[in-house]
């Protein structure tokens, strides 16, 4: 369990106490991107320095330290971290500090027939398809996977009556600050998968981030009444 003392911006490190090595990274939510690191140790998708030292000396070898609060500040951010990767740090892959991202595991084409085949024809019960939402709220979704949803959605046009019953349930909506808070959480870790795609992939080019765009029906409306 990783304390909530380290919800602050900064910089921050991974120790292994057997031999002094580190992985060195920064955030703006620095107790974020370690859960972030520890659940990719945990699945084993971490990179390979790291992850062979998780798996050789075990969870318990390794500490989370930080070493230097800074602003929210994105250039500074990278200034800093980029002078402790030059001071120490034997588990980072890429030398040169940056902002990356992180791919989603992929079903094979033979899982994904089996999946199309099972429910073809299926009606979802109004129950059923509460429960479905639920259950994805705050999962977040990888970047390969919001692309390809974009692709299939290209030039995809909506019946007037989807059209009528999107414009009803936006009609008046106003956003708590609660909504507000998690829009803003799911930006943080957007940057923050990002981030971890690129310590993953040295020396690529990150795939490009998703942006939502309104259809084309909802142009022209005034943001007021799209909220």
């Amino acid at each position: 369990m990783i304390d909530k003392t380290f919800t602050v911006p900064g910089i921050y490190a991974i120790v292994n106490t057997v031999n002094g090595h580190r992985y060195v990274g920064s955030s703006v939510n620095i107790r974020f991107r370690l859960q972030e690191h520890v659940r990719a140790l945990k699945n084993g998708t971490h990179n390979k320095r790291l992850q062979n030292a998780w798996n050789k000396y075990g969870e318990n070898a390794f500490q989370f330290v930080i070493l230097e609060q800074c602003e929210r500040n994105r250039k500074i951010m990278l200034e800093r971290e980029q002078f402790y990767i030059d001071e120490q740090s034997e588990y980072n892959l890429s030398k040169i500090a940056a902002f990356c991202d992180w791919t989603g595991r992929k079903h094979s084409e033979s899982t994904k027939a089996k999946l199309s085949c099972a429910h073809k024809g299926k009606i979802l019960s109004e129950t059923h398809k509460r429960q479905i939402g639920e259950s994805g709220r705050g999962k977040k979704r990888p970047l390969e996977t919001g692309r390809r949803i974009s692709q299939k959605l290209k030039g995809r046009s909506l019946s007037e009556e989807n059209k009528r019953h999107l414009s009803e349930s936006l009609t008046g909506r106003k956003l708590s600050e609660e909504q507000k808070q998690k829009i803003r959480d799911a930006a943080t870790r957007k940057r923050e998968e990002r981030r971890m795609w690129m310590e993953q992939h040295p020396g690529e080019k990150p795939p490009p981030i998703q942006r939502r765009v309104a259809p084309a029906w909802n142009k022209g409306k005034r943001k007021d009444e799209n909220v």
